[in-house]
Parts: C-alpha cells; structure tokens; sequence
C-alpha cells in the first residue's frame, strides 16, 4: 500500500474576545493523506466549514514525535497534552493567510487515533526507509514560470 488517507475529528481553539479570556473548542473534520511517494510527508487538509478547507503538509516524524514529547520549531508545533483521562496531540500552526496577515491555529487530536494513522504509514514506508526524489524536485523547481 502506497497511498493511505483518513478522516480524523479535531478541535480547533478559538479565542473568543469575552471578559474571561477563555478559549472555545470548535469541531473541525482534518483528511489526513499519505502518499508514499513523498514519504517524509503528512498532508492535512482542515475543512473549517462548508466550503473551505486549508491544506498543510506535516513532517510525519513530527507527528510522530508529538505524540510522546513537545517537538517543532518555527510554523509548526506538535505536543502531547492530557485532557482528563484523554490523550491528545495539541498541533499549533502559524503562517500568513491570503491577506499577508501573520495568524496561529490550534488543533486537537486523539493521540490514539492520530498514531494509529501513523503506524499505517509506517507500514506503507517503515522508518528509515523513505527516499527524496532530489533530481526530480530540482527539475520542477527550475522549470516553474
């Protein structure tokens, strides 16, 4: 299997302009595909609502990282985090939108079903095991208009 795709429920932190300062947890359907052609990435595509989606591209190992300890530098972040007795990986994402304005997204996944994902593409590609077409990326990129 080269290909492995999933529909995962996330929470997505919105922060309310209230007088408490909390945040409210907003549903959020992610796709999350695999393709094992590009095997060191995750692609998340966040249907916010009818209509509108926005696509990431996750480094797999990040996730998979994410899931035991805080990991990520820069644009995206990924932490375990408990909420009662459930184990979620909190994603944080940060990047400009259309507008050229800065903005942060935080979601929310079980950990459970984001690792059982994860083992499915590792079964597609086993760790360790991933190729770079470099040739091939360097070709594209010099031939873009």
């Amino acid at each position: 299997m080269s290909f492995v795709c999933d529909t995962l429920f996330m929470e997505m932190e919105m922060e309310l302009e209230l007088d408490s300062g909390a945040a409210q947890q907003v549903p959020v359907t992610a796709r999350l595909t695999y393709d094992a052609t590009d095997a060191f990435a995750i692609t998340v595509d966040f249907e916010l609502h009818a209509g509108m989606s926005v696509t990431w591209r996750l480094a797999r190992d990040l996730l998979a990282q994410g899931i035991e300890r805080p990991v990520g530098e820069g644009d995206v972040r990924a932490a375990p985090q408990l909420l009662g007795p459930r184990r979620e990986v909190r994603i944080e994402l940060m990047g400009a939108g259309i507008d050229g304005q800065w903005g942060r997204a935080v979601f929310s996944v079980s950990a459970l079903a984001l690792q059982q994902f994860l083992e499915r593409t590792y079964e597609a590609v086993p760790a360790g095991e991933e190729q770079a077409d470099v040739d091939g990326f360097l070709a594209e990129l010099f031939t873009r208009d």
